[in-house]
């Protein structure tokens, strides 16, 4: 969203596609998704690793730790940050 960072998950059964001849709309939906820099396509346990990872960060009023072994993506200040594994990010005053 504009205002804060967002998940946007899709799920189903691979037997609707079958049923609805739908695998070509479905292929061109994830090309389209997966073409935008904003965002990371994932697994669903690709997701559940990142909200772990996101439990273990560090966030005080001065800075933000990800202690993870994966990036983490915070918006700070209206901008979208990536913070690498074991960085300190300093949030500014």
């Amino acid at each position: 969203t504009e205002e804060e960072l967002a998940l946007f998950q899709i799920v189903g059964h691979s037997y609707d596609l079958d049923t609805e001849n739908m695998w070509d709309k479905i292929e061109n939906l994830f090309k389209e998704i997966s073409s935008q820099d904003e965002i990371i396509p994932m697994t669903t346990m690709e997701i559940i690793d990142y909200l772990k990872a996101m439990e273990k960060a560090k966030i005080t009023d001065s800075y933000i730790k990800n202690h993870s072994k994966q990036p983490l993506w915070f918006s700070v200040n209206g901008t979208v940050c990536k913070i690498n594994p074991e960085i300190k990010f300093a949030l500014a005053e």
